[in-house]
């Protein structure tokens, strides 16, 4: 297998262009095809979580008229890891294809952790939580301040430390966020609260918008009844400045028994669990990987 020579490196802080000497998702002077084998996912990836639906709808598509866009991959330990382009990676394997076509570029740790990042946001790929994780990454690993993160992915400073105080909230409520449930906007008023997952409850199950969570956050920081869990219990519908007689012990009595059930059902189960309850009902969320993880659940259902 020949090697293509790679680019003079350049500094990150225009976009993917400004890393390669051309845009290597331009033409195929520089692509090569290699077998999926020999490609590893990168442990640098700033995303974690794959929409199954997502996958399915590449999948069918590469299927039908393979890919057609190549990833790109460095040479790391004797094989090649992905910088862009997992999830072309991942459809590729799900639609039987033993190769796949890739522009091999040589990059450093840092410098492939900053075109992951910047190619994951500009296809808007990352959840908030991700996202905090990745620029924590950047500051962590490359000793950037936060002035340094926002030039390389076009923010300002300030949003860049918003997004890095998201890593404050208790690992629950970071969960809801990556799994949609909870938005940054909603759980940003909820940094530093010992309540935190009590709150994250009731903002999902009422779908409070952001300026609800900082009215009813403002209210409890000052002592008043904290609003909502009343009518909840009692499914009365809830309107904007309502505000139950539920004094805060018996609201975190409530999610203490959300977060043991959760615990009985993970342990059950071997597999993460979510348990949203909405007024007599509620959505049971149960998250699975791999196949494997999937046919393990189905033998301890006895299905």
């Amino acid at each position: 297998m020949t090697s293509t020579i790679p680019p003079k490196k350049k500094a990150l802080g225009k976009g993917l262009s400004a890393l390669f000497a051309e845009n290597p998702m331009e033409g195929t002077r520089d692509v090569q095809t290699l077998p999926l084998s020999s490609i590893r996912q990168n442990p640098l990836q700033p995303r974690t979580v794959f929409s199954e639906t997502k996958l399915a709808e590449l999948t069918a598509s590469i299927k039908e008229k393979g890919v057609l866009q190549p990833i790109v991959v460095r040479p790391i330990a004797g094989h090649y890891e992905i910088v862009i382009g997992e999830r072309r990676w991942r459809a590729a394997g799900r639609a039987e294809l033993t190769e796949i076509p890739c522009v091999i570029r040589e990059l450093s740790d840092q410098e492939a952790l900053e075109c992951a990042i910047i190619e994951n946001l500009q296809r808007d790929d990352l959840s908030a939580i991700e996202t905090a994780n990745a620029y924590k990454r950047l500051l962590d690993q490359a000793g950037y301040t936060h002035a340094d993160v926002g030039q390389k992915v076009g923010i300002s400073t300030i949003a860049v430390t918003n997004t890095l105080r998201l890593l404050n909230l208790p690992p629950r409520v970071q969960a809801l966020i990556d799994e949609g449930e909870l938005t940054a906007g909603q759980a940003r008023s909820l940094i530093g609260l010992p309540e935190a997952e009590m709150f994250a409850d009731l903002i999902v199950r009422e779908q409070l918008s952001a300026r609800q969570v900082e009215e009813m956050v403002r209210l409890h920081k000052q002592g008043k009844t904290p609003p909502l869990l009343q009518a909840l219990n009692n499914n009365i519908p809830m309107g904007e400045g309502a505000l139950s007689e539920v004094k805060p012990q018996d609201v975190a009595v409530d999610g203490q028994v959300i977060q043991k059930l959760e615990k009985d059902l993970v342990t059950a189960l071997g597999l993460p669990v979510t348990l949203r309850p909405k007024g007599s009902g509620g959505r049971l969320t149960i998250r699975y990987t791999t196949v494997k993880d999937l046919e393990h659940l189905l033998k301890r259902l006895g299905m």
